[in-house]
């Protein structure tokens, strides 16, 4: 990347969009790559030149997940502040990315 390696993009995100999964991708397959971008806080790790059905269906995978924590994260913070019930937008948000999700993995298929 000609402004920043993608070990710096990495810690950019984390600092500015704060809890997203992130996936590195290279054509540098050793263990100390790997190692640092876990480290650095990447979900996984993709060497490249990479299989687009592999990538589709970890991304709906981590997405997925991702919701899912997103989720446990508000009903937490919902029974700290003795609020039981999520609001509907915030429902309703991760209702529609699952299904952009799934229609993403389906168009492929």
């Amino acid at each position: 990347m000609p402004m920043m390696d993608g070990y710096e993009f990495q810690q950019f995100l984390k600092k500015e969009v704060i809890d997203i999964p992130f996936v590195m991708m290279s054509v540098d397959y050793t263990s100390f790559s790997m190692t640092k971008a876990l480290q650095l806080g990447a979900c996984n790790y993709l060497q490249k030149p990479f299989d687009n059905d592999y990538w589709l269906n970890l991304w709906s995978a981590m997405f997925k997940h991702h919701i899912y924590l997103m989720r446990i994260k508000k009903s937490i913070d919902s029974l700290e502040d003795n609020e039981i019930s999520e609001t509907s937008d915030s429902s309703e948000f991760a209702s529609d990315m699952e299904a952009e999700a799934d229609d993403i993995l389906h168009k492929k298929e």
